[in-house]
């Protein structure tokens, strides 16, 4: 995602988080020692109905593991909520670090033909 695209989904996400009859639960992701912001994670219910995940990183972070982490910790904390029975994600063609995260906890179930993402789906119940 560019600066723009970045922008425009914050603010996005900050329209959805003020609308209370929305299930839409965005966090703050920051580093342990100072406190760094390096980027988002969350959930919420997509236009298709679906509960769908997301995270973001700041570019200096990517590769280093805390995409892994932070998509685990939010499948887990999602496990605890029983009105969720499923998770989908969706990442685009271009975004590879994304893919391999979501390609290692998730199925997927739309492989593009042309189609700028790829579609991924959680079946909650599989997290002990």
């Amino acid at each position: 995602m560019n600066y723009e695209q970045s922008r425009a989904e914050l603010k996005h996400f900050i329209s959805c988080s003020q609308k209370e009859e929305l299930e839409f639960n965005i966090w703050a992701v920051i580093t342990k020692e100072d406190l760094l912001l390096i980027g988002l994670c969350g959930y919420y219910k997509n236009n298709n109905e679906e509960y769908e995940i997301a995270f973001r990183l700041r570019k200096s972070f990517w590769g280093k593991g805390f995409g892994l982490e932070m998509t685990q910790g939010l499948l887990h904390y999602l496990s605890q909520k029983s009105h969720i029975k499923s998770l989908v994600a969706y990442a685009a063609n271009q975004n590879k670090g994304s893919l391999k995260i979501l390609r290692k906890l998730m199925i997927q179930v739309d492989k593009p033909s042309g189609k700028a993402e790829h579609k991924f789906s959680f079946d909650i119940s599989n997290i002990k």
